[in-house]
């Protein structure tokens, strides 16, 4: 697999990236069919409009609670708290939320590579970002392409951050391997790939996420199938999973409890 970086003009109005995409991918020789392409989902925030200045936002009283707990300005708890379907704590840092099936910190918002006194959020749709993307990408590779929106997360007990994929389009973003055999004949009874995400890891590992100014990737020879036909919603949730069902809700189920009484 070859992971090949795009460096990129900044992405700092609306409407410009599919321009930027342009040149960079004629500078690396352009997309070939079968090609994944990974943007990160601050360019793809930018160019959707998707950036808010913190100055007008008043903080709530759970805001300026949440903003001391997490050492942040009182205005951009406030910002979190709006894009956050669930806040189930915070730390020194960061706001603790479950946002589009993610369990993620600020709900998704960064003050990084943004101008002083705005934030950047997710895209209001990340699927159909990626699915608008995959379109446009297609037409230039001549045939089928898939489409990666990625950002950083953190791994439970884990130092430091890795790529996760917000949304993706051309391709499953989950296999089912259950029914499967391993080296030694035991059958698989729970596992499914994380397609989406192991892609997006790879792929922030080569783009980076400082000063690189390279926030897309053509992800060549991967082995995932890539289709020119949209994402089912079936297909779009298999990417996600209810709380109450995932591996780690047991440590946050105390917090679960709490919000849903809040409700």
């Amino acid at each position: 697999m070859q992971i090949l970086p795009l460096r990129l003009p900044r992405i700092e109005r609306r409407g410009v990236l599919r321009g930027a995409l342009e040149g960079a991918l004629r500078g690396a020789g352009g997309l070939r069919p079968g090609d994944i392409l990974a943007v990160t989902s601050k360019v793809v925030s930018f160019d959707e409009g998707r950036v808010v200045g913190l100055a007008h936002l008043r903080p709530t009283k759970r805001a300026l609670a949440l903003a001391r707990k997490a050492r942040v300005d009182p205005a951009f708890a406030r910002l979190v708290l709006d894009e956050s379907d669930l806040v189930l704590g915070a730390v020194p840092g960061a706001i603790v939320c479950l946002k589009d099936g993610h369990l993620i910190a600020n709900a998704g918002a960064d003050q990084s590579n943004a101008p002083p006194g705005f934030a950047v959020v997710w895209p209001k749709d990340p699927w159909g970002s990626a699915e608008r993307i995959r379109r446009w990408a297609a037409a230039r590779a001549g045939g089928p392409v898939g489409v990666l929106i990625t950002d950083s997360h953190c791994e439970p007990l884990r130092l430091g951050t890795s790529g996760v994929a917000l949304a993706c389009a051309g391709f499953l973003p989950v296999e089912d391997v259950r029914g499967r055999q391993d080296l030694f004949g035991h059958t698989m009874r729970i596992t499914f790939r994380a397609v989406a995400d192991g892609l997006a890891s790879a792929a922030v590992l080569k783009m980076g996420e400082v000063d690189e100014s390279t926030p897309a990737a053509i992800v060549r020879d991967s082995g995932v199938p890539t289709f020119a036909r949209r994402l089912s919603p079936k297909q779009r949730a298999q990417a996600s999973i209810a709380p109450d069902r995932d591996l780690f809700a047991p440590a946050y189920k105390a917090a679960l409890l709490r919000a849903a009484r809040r409700r």
